[in-house]
């Protein structure tokens, strides 16, 4: 059996239970001592599988199940070089199916124990039995207001309002929204948007029963349960099942282009000949950036909370240029639990740049994605600068030859604003326009 290599100089904080296996021990020293830490060759899968030590066989287990499984046809399968490669970067570690080359390959982050000093977990277990439900939700079947606290799946939208501001609804007419059926009635037709309407729809046509839509699902005529569902929106659009996002139009224009239901979509295609087949020249392109590189500047794209609404759903039903695309976010760094530096900048960049209803809420309207990237950029953020990063990130600068504009606070009134809404001028967060916040250092040559 191929032996590891056994680390010259261990780790200090290393486990008591480590101690007595090579490889238990080079493991530990890959995610605590990443840049010094070399690549773990455990031979062949017989060889990997032969360990006499427990506390790593069951890892190595899983990991060639899983290779067998999405290769069961394969004869050459095997490899002789089964293993564990250093990190390239950030906290991770990979068991690869070659050390040496390519093929299957696991992404590790060690789980972080908070009571240990000086541990160099990263990852955290997500507690299934604690999670965000939306207070209110739309049940599509039966047209009315229901509570969230029941554990259904349900779907989100992620829209704009455009020129229209939806109407406030009082605690009288919310109660009213409860009734089945409450909203098919004239009574409360002004409070129910196309857009909405059509989501109902479309949540129905999927096969969900119930629609989370902030214009119904937000109780703002009760103010603190208002502020914590708005604080909780990116972890709403996380838990949805699916989120529609609809690009195209606003509130009143709604979904264009269901049969019967919304007007037509006008729809004009660049059809090629191309020998005995035909072309299509889609619209849409870039479907898993297209929040940060749309390819038209639809009102959608120009609107701050839009950014986090999109990055944060999991399952996209997406509207955009008239065509309609499935996204399932099965791989994005936004949830790699790696701290990309320049997935961060392109995200605060673009943001940075769109409107918001009040300044002010430049802030909050960007928690929940910050909340996301905080995850590996341990200590979280401070007015949207890193902590890790405190001293580096000060240097942020202004891009583009538009310049900045200082965020001023708006006239309404303190009481239903954030707690979170005075923004320091040492942060970028602070002004609006396209800002570069790559760290940079410098170091000081002394000439003699």
């Amino acid at each position: 059996m191929a032996t590891p290599p056994r680390p010259s100089t261990l780790a200090d904080n290393s486990p008591q239970w480590a101690s007595g296996c090579p490889t238990c021990m080079a493991i530990w020293l890959q995610f605590s001592g990443p840049e010094s830490a070399p690549d773990i060759n455990l031979g062949s899968y017989e060889e990997a599988l032969s360990t006499a030590f427990p506390r790593h066989k069951e890892l190595i287990q899983e990991f060639v199940h899983y290779i067998r499984s999405e290769e069961p046809n394969s004869q050459s399968f095997d490899s002789s070089d089964l293993g564990f490669r250093k990190p390239r970067q950030g906290f991770s570690i990979s068991i690869s199916q070659s050390v040496s080359g390519s093929g299957h390959l696991w992404n590790l982050l060690l789980v972080k124990k908070d009571d240990v000093p000086e541990h160099p977990g990263n990852g955290r277990v997500l507690d299934t039995d604690w999670s965000t439900r939306p207070a209110w939700l739309v049940d599509v079947q039966k047209q009315c207001v229901v509570p969230g606290h029941e554990p259904v799946d349900y779907v989100a939208i992620s829209y704009t309002y455009g020129s229209h501001t939806p109407p406030i609804i009082t605690s009288t007419a919310f109660k009213g929204l409860q009734k089945p059926f409450a909203l098919a009635t004239p009574e409360f037709s002004d409070f129910v948007s196309p857009i909405i309407r059509h989501a109902m729809y479309l949540t129905s046509a999927i096969d969900e029963r119930c629609l989370w839509a902030d214009a119904l699902c937000v109780t703002h005529h009760d103010p603190e349960v208002a502020s914590e569902q708005l604080r909780s929106m990116g972890a709403i659009y996380v838990n949805a099942v699916a989120t529609i996002i609809a690009t195209d139009g606003d509130s009143r224009s709604g979904v264009p282009g269901l049969k019967g239901i919304s007007n037509p979509r006008g729809l004009s295609q660049n059809v090629i000949p191309f020998g005995d087949e035909r072309l299509i020249l889609r619209n849409t392109s870039f479907l898993d950036e297209m929040i940060l590189f749309p390819t038209q500047r639809q009102h959608y794209y120009q609107r701050g909370r839009t950014i986090q609404e999109y990055a944060l759903a999991n399952r996209k039903i997406i509207f955009n240029n008239l065509e309609i695309h499935w996204l399932h976010l099965h791989s994005n760094i936004v949830m790699d639990g790696l701290p990309y530096d320049s997935s961060l900048r392109r995200y605060l960049d673009e943001y940075n740049q769109r409107s918001l209803s009040f300044e002010e809420d430049a802030l909050p309207a960007l928690s929940s994605l910050l909340s996301v990237f905080s995850r590996t950029f341990e200590c979280g953020f401070l007015y949207g600068i890193p902590e890790m990063l405190f001293e580096h990130s000060l240097c942020w600068r202004a891009s583009g030859t538009k310049g900045l504009q200082r965020r001023t606070a708006s006239s309404r009134p303190i009481e239903s604003r954030f707690e979170s809404s005075d923004l320091p001028s040492w942060s970028w967060l602070g002004w609006k326009g396209s800002v570069y916040t790559r760290s940079q250092t410098g170091t000081r040559v002394d000439s003699n």
